[in-house]
């Protein structure tokens, strides 16, 4: 006996801008904000950046913190 069952999957393709794409996917929740808010710290502050990335290295916690700070500050 062959209890294969055969799925098939229709797409619908809306009008939709890339912009509002990538929000769909993204969203827009406090998770977006933090995952945003982390990359502006570890990428976009100059100095500061590299002195997050070599904290993190010699201490984790560092990478905690920020979390916790822009979950504080975005949610």
């Amino acid at each position: 006996m062959n209890n294969t069952k055969k799925l098939s999957l229709s797409v619908v393709q809306d009008e939709l801008s890339i912009s509002e794409m990538v929000e769909i996917q993204a969203g827009s929740g406090c998770g977006q904000a933090v995952a945003d808010c982390m990359g502006y710290i570890y990428n976009g502050m100059g100095w500061w950046s590299v002195a997050t990335w070599i904290g993190t290295a010699f201490c984790p916690a560092v990478a905690v913190g920020a979390a916790a700070d822009c979950a504080v500050h975005n949610c």
